[in-house]
C-alpha cells in the first residue's frame, strides 16, 4: 500500500505539473481491476491493447480543453452510430 501510495502521489505531482504548464484540464480517475489484469500490467511484456481497452472506454485520456473533451464526445457518438 504505500508503495502504491508513494506512486499515486508522484503521478499526482507530475500531472500537476503538466497541467500549470499547459493550461489544459485534467481529470484523474482511479479504477479497480482483477488480479490477473493488475499481474499483466506487471509483467507488462505479456500485457496486450485488449487486455486494457475497456478500462478507458469512457475516459478521455488526453489534456484536453472543453471544446475538445465535447469535439471527442461527438466523434465517439458517431462512430458508435455507424
Amino acid at each position: 500500500m504505500l508503495k502504491g501510495a508513494i506512486v499515486v502521489a508522484k503521478l499526482e505531482t507530475a500531472v500537476n505539473e503538466i497541467r500549470d504548464r499547459t493550461g489544459k484540464s485534467v481529470d484523474v480517475s482511479k479504477k479497480n481491476i482483477d488480479k490477473k489484469l493488475y499481474q499483466a500490467i506487471q509483467g507488462w511484456d505479456s500485457l496486450e491493447r485488449k487486455d486494457v481497452e475497456q478500462l478507458f472506454a469512457d475516459d478521455i485520456l488526453v489534456l484536453t480543453d472543453s471544446e475538445e473533451i465535447r469535439v471527442i464526445k461527438e466523434l465517439r457518438k458517431k462512430k458508435g452510430a455507424i
